[in-house]
């Protein structure tokens, strides 16, 4: 659902903003950066574009019991993007993968990895809400919704709206049905939505936000100050 009236400011206030209220660069490499690695869960670059889950499944099966692949995908093409996640069922499996040097699939050089920095301290909070920024102008609520549902089942899904222009500043928010695919979409951070690289973050209370997180949000993913509408 897309937001329609009302004042952004309260809009804004009354959401979840994300923790850090700054933005940042992207090397343009997907790669996890939130939390703690899941036990026995690895993250896997470099894929070839043929890589299939079953060949996925079965290189990484030398190290262990695979219990889930997750190759991920652009909604639209439905081409692999590159990269995926391998969940073992015994956690010593990782430390298998990770100490062989080098890992070749479908004649490439893959790159696995804790599927997030074992030296980042777990959030004591937990969200179903996560905040998306630097979405087009000619991106939709709904075609939001539709990418994100890819990853687990979208509740709802709000992008921030201009009152004069009726037309959404370039972020907002999306509530998914549990938490764990919140951790599964920041793991990535950075998202490619209708060829436009967005940015999403674990969102938080209203009360624990920077101050001037608002005005910088909207300064760095609002279109219409910037010129671009």
């Amino acid at each position: 659902m897309e937001a329609a009236n009302g004042a952004i400011d309260h809009d804004f206030h009354n959401a979840l903003v994300p923790i850090n209220g700054s933005h940042s660069e992207s090397s343009g490499r997907s790669t996890p950066n939130s939390g703690d690695p899941a036990p026995g869960k690895l993250f896997v670059g470099g894929l070839s574009w043929q890589t299939s889950s079953e060949k996925l499944r079965e290189y990484f099966g030398m190290f262990g019991t695979v219990t889930d692949v997750l190759i991920m995908k652009d909604p639209v093409t439905q081409r692999s993007r590159g990269f995926g996640f391998i969940t073992f069922a015994e956690p010593g499996s990782v430390d298998k993968v990770l100490k062989c040097p080098i890992h070749t699939l479908d004649g490439k050089k893959i790159d696995p990895k804790h599927a997030t920095p074992k030296n980042r301290a777990k959030q004591a909070n937990r969200t179903k809400k996560i905040f998306v920024g630097g979405v087009s102008q000619d991106t939709s609520s709904d075609e939001v919704k539709a990418y994100f549902n890819q990853f687990g089942k979208v509740e709802e899904t709000v992008m921030l709206m201009d009152q004069q222009t009726k037309r959404h500043r370039g972020f907002g928010f999306v509530t998914f049905e549990n938490e764990d695919v919140v951790d599964r979409v920041c793991e990535i951070h950075f998202h490619t939505i209708k060829n436009k690289k967005v940015e999403c973050k674990k969102a938080q209370p209203k009360e624990a936000v920077q101050p001037g997180a608002l005005q910088l949000c909207k300064r760095v993913y609002d279109p219409i100050a910037h010129g671009r509408v």
